[in-house]
């Protein structure tokens, strides 16, 4: 250590061999070894301050892009701030580290601009940033980097073996740790109610570790741990108090920096029963390795939902409130996860919705998911989720009815019929309706002795318009040749496997229409009244027909669509009669339940569709 004892025997060795005549040059030497003292203590000063960087440097490699975040601090003016930067992979360090140092001079300047005006109106001395501007530098095992080094070689691949130098303070690297990219909670929560994190994206990572915590001065930290799970169920002793969501992303033993958010709001009361409560004392309990919960339901997307139109026109009856997707999805996941569903077909799904709410909610039930996304450019579409324990996943397929007219053969009628009426292709080719086709093997119990089984899935939504009959018709028949020439190649390619259909959705006809008549009577003729119900648009030349004997498992209730306007049973779940038994059929809500907030949707039900329910099992097979 440099002090001042360094210069009191060269002082004392300088008086004793000099004169009073040389005390000038005695003054200087002395004044050449107190500046080298001087020199020292600056210099143990400066070994001293480089320290370690309280956090590390965060490198994420994202495609060509290396993104980094540090904190800097420069506690003489006070002064700490995150830097983000976003790099080409392919840039030089040197050219990385010359930002690093001009970013941070920026910032200096201007807060020893600030502290100057300050220390103006004090009388204080002022400060100059410039001489405390930081290097900058990355050194490799202790030595500095080749300056040439690309931003991905120096900082991903020998990421662990680096240091960046910034100042006074030693930075360690941490590539492409867990990270927590996005994380929101919902801004309605209702007591009873579900609640999970909205919008989770993790990166580099496998998992989080979820901490919920209810708001409580009483505390230790003003928070009180409620729950650890993906979702947390709001209890009234939640009610009028906020929640909190700790989040720590974790790949294998790394763990990544922690992300909490805060509830904008309290948690509320819930709306009371709601009728799908009872409905779930028919589905406490999962189905048998055998049997399959089949779940239908048009959740009423918040594409249509949120407008003004809607407020004001198609539901003035249904507060705003309850017409907000916050609220509303907090009913439908908890309406679907009651039913305990094996095979759900959803319509008019929200591809946020579905990413950010269904899909984590049923991963943790057991089921996967596919969503598929309706044609042109709308973001709602058909998902169809299934239990992986008993179902997986072969193929699945996306078809748009509107444009299979005139790209397959297989509807050369159909073509044909157009080709001879503009208006009614306009009508049909420019519909973006379409048919999602899940082909699933069936899981077979572990002492199964019966041939291997297989299901094709079908779940579509068909064009909504009154006076489109004719138009529904062309689209259950274009479906209905597609499923056939599916199921027949599956059959012709595996001779000795059960292929069975199950055709859900919401297909906008009532039982007198075409849609219920193609699938249980197996035809529909050229001079069907359907084919003629829009003037201008009539249909000829075309009829459809299919070899299946099909059924509708909860048959033909009153009404699965209640609006003010309208009501009707536009939704149904077929199935082969050949292949498979109706075992349950979960009741609708009763007329008094539907009606008692005056329609649907409204605070208790959150979409203008029922759900329909029904289990189904596979029919013993046939003795040899």
């Amino acid at each position: 250590m440099v002090h001042r004892s360094f210069t009191i025997p060269l002082i004392r060795q300088l008086a004793y061999s000099t004169s009073l005549a040389n005390s000038r040059s005695l003054l200087n030497t002395f004044r050449c070894s107190f500046t080298l003292y001087k020199f020292g203590r600056r210099l143990v000063h400066s070994v001293k301050a480089m320290e370690s960087a309280p956090e590390p440097v965060i490198v994420n490699h994202v495609g060509d892009r290396v993104q980094l975040k540090f904190t800097y601090s420069e506690p003489q003016f006070n002064f700490k701030r995150v830097f983000n930067m976003d790099r080409s992979e392919q840039e030089q360090m040197s050219v990385l580290t010359a930002r690093i140092s001009s970013n941070i001079e920026k910032f200096l300047a201007k807060k020893a601009s600030k502290v100057n005006k300050k220390n103006r109106s004090s009388g204080s001395p002022p400060v100059d940033a410039a001489v405390i501007q930081p290097a900058v530098s990355l050194l490799l095992d202790g030595k500095p980097a080749e300056p040439q080094l690309s931003c991905a070689e120096a900082l991903v691949e020998q990421g662990a073996r680096a240091a960046l130098h910034i100042g006074r303070l030693r930075y360690r690297l941490s590539v492409n740790p867990p990270a927590v990219l996005s994380l929101s909670l919902p801004s309605s929560l209702m007591a009873g109610f579900p609640v999970h994190p909205g919008r989770l994206q993790l990166a580099f990572s496998e998992h989080a570790e979820l901490c919920w915590q209810r708001e409580d001065p009483a505390a230790d930290g003003g928070w009180r741990v409620v729950g650890s799970s993906h979702s947390y169920m709001p209890s009234a002793e939640d009610i009028g108090h906020r929640l909190r969501l700790v989040c720590v992303p974790v790949n294998g033993e790394r763990r990544g920096e922690t992300v909490t958010v805060v509830s904008e709001q309290d948690v509320q009361a819930g709306p009371g029963p709601c009728p799908f409560d009872q409905r779930h004392a028919f589905t406490r309990t999962v189905t048998c390795q055998d049997s399959y919960r089949v779940v239908s339901y048009n959740i009423l997307a918040d594409l249509y939902a949120d407008s003004d139109f809607t407020r004001t026109v198609l539901h003035p009856y249904c507060p705003p409130y309850a017409l907000n997707i916050d609220y509303r999805k907090q009913l439908i996941v908890k309406e679907l996860m009651g039913y305990n569903g094996d095979i759900v077909c959803l319509q008019e799904v929200d591809k946020k919705v579905y990413e950010g709410d269904l899909e984590p909610m049923f991963e943790t039930a057991g089921l996967e998911g596919v969503f598929t996304p309706k044609g042109g450019q709308v973001t709602e579409g058909l998902v169809c989720f299934y239990r992986s324990s008993k179902l997986r996943l072969v193929d699945t397929e996306r078809v748009v009815l509107g444009e299979m007219v005139s790209e397959d053969p297989l509807y050369a009628d159909v073509e044909k019929a157009c080709a001879q009426n503009d208006q009614l292709r306009d009508r049909l080719t420019k519909r973006t309706q379409t048919l999602q086709v899940n082909v699933l093997d069936v899981v077979p119990p572990p002492d199964a002795d019966r041939p291997p089984r297989r299901l094709v899935v079908a779940n579509t939504h068909l064009y909504f318009h009154p006076n489109a009959d004719h138009i529904r018709a062309l689209q259950i028949g274009i479906c209905m040749r597609h499923l056939e020439r599916l199921i027949e190649r599956l059959r012709t390619e595996e001779p000795g496997r059960e292929v069975a259909l199950l055709f859900c959705g919401d297909f906008n006809s009532c039982p007198e229409f075409s849609v219920l008549r193609l699938m249980t009577t197996q035809r529909l003729e050229e001079d069907l009244q359907d084919f003629s119900s829009a003037p201008g648009e009539e249909v000829h030349g075309v009829s459809f027909q299919h070899p299946y004997r099909i059924a509708s498992a909860c048959g033909t209730p009153e009404y699965t669509n209640y609006v003010d306007k309208f009501r009707g049973c536009l939704d149904y779940i077929f199935y082969m009669t050949d292949f498979m038994d109706v075992q349950q059929v979960v009741p609708l809500p009763s007329h008094e339940e539907v009606t008692r907030h005056t329609a649907l949707p409204s605070v208790v039900i959150p979409s203008d569709h029922l759900a329909l329910v029904a289990d189904l099992g596979w029919r013993p097979a046939p003795p040899n």
